[in-house]
């Protein structure tokens, strides 16, 4: 019986110490006055808590380096060429703005770096659906996104928008600046047709009273023209479709003393102009371009 209870004593030593040890584990830290050597020696395999000095400074055998700690950077007009696990100081730009260098490339090292000599690389950028990039240049292709077949619904398509701007009148635009196209209220894009060439002038006479006669030498305008008729008296008739003839289909009466036709802006000819007099020797203004 005392081998028994001898044991169940021992026994419960033993538990005693093993509770003491959980319920060190779950306290918060031991304060002592100063961090140095610390309380022991500890027996292994036990757990015991942290320890803090009397200021509340964990105390721990570990060493921080000596020394300033500075959070200002150089100011520098370019950046400098490093070697690897070399030690620097951070840049910035003269403007006081921090440098930030992207680099391209593998982790293990190497790269493209992105200043003003080198781009920004096509492959390292993520296009959204129906953009694609090829090459070293930004070149973009619209996919099925943007591009409809002839022939296709208008309704539900989507795409690239060229802009105008719609005005009752012609606007006023400035040199070298962009600016989108003009569109009037009803639709029409506003051009310009004014010919900026030479014109050449076709001045001739009547040679027979009352037959038609091509002008210019037959030559078809390469753009517009333009007959006046300075006789006082007698009317002219011009086309430049068919053969003239007075009161005759396709042609244009020109009236006496002054009168004239012009071609309309940005006409272009397709035709010699034929002209018809009642009387030889009737005096012909002409001019094309």
């Amino acid at each position: 019986m005392k081998l028994v209870a001898a044991g169940t004593a021992a026994a419960m030593l033993v538990l005693s110490a093993a509770a003491q040890d959980t319920a060190a584990a779950q306290d918060a830290a031991t304060v002592i006055s100063a961090c140095g050597t610390p309380p022991g020696p500890l027996p292994l395999g036990t757990k015991r808590p942290l320890y803090i000095d009397t200021n509340g400074n964990l105390c721990s055998t570990a060493s921080v380096a000596s020394g300033t700690f500075s959070e200002s950077t150089i100011a520098t007009a370019t950046l400098p060429t490093l070697s690897e696990g070399a030690t620097v100081v951070p840049r910035s730009s003269r403007a006081g703005a921090q440098y930030l260098q992207l680099v391209f490339g593998s982790a293990s090292g190497g790269g493209t770096q992105v200043d003003l000599t080198h781009g920004l690389p096509v492959n390292a950028l993520n296009f959204p659906t129906g953009l694609t990039a090829t090459g070293t240049a930004l070149d973009i292709n619209i996919a099925s996104g943007g591009s409809v077949t002839q022939g296709s619904t208008t309704s539900g398509q989507s795409g690239s928008m060229i802009m105008g701007a719609v005005t009752t009148s012609a606007p006023s635009y400035t040199n070298a600046q962009t600016s989108p196209l003009s569109l009037m209220t009803d639709g029409f894009l506003r051009v310009d047709a004014r010919f900026a060439g030479t014109a050449s002038g076709g001045d001739t006479s009547i040679g027979s009273g009352g037959v038609a006669q091509n002008i210019f030498a037959a030559a078809t305008p390469t753009h517009g023209w333009a007959v006046y008729n300075p006789d006082a008296t007698e009317d002219l008739w011009v086309s430049d479709s068919t053969t003239a003839a007075a009161n005759g289909q396709g042609s244009i009466r020109i009236a006496a003393n002054g009168g004239g036709y012009e071609t309309p802006p940005g006409y272009i000819g397709f035709h010699a102009v034929s002209v018809i007099g009642a009387t030889t020797g009737h005096k012909v203004t002409a001019r094309r371009w």
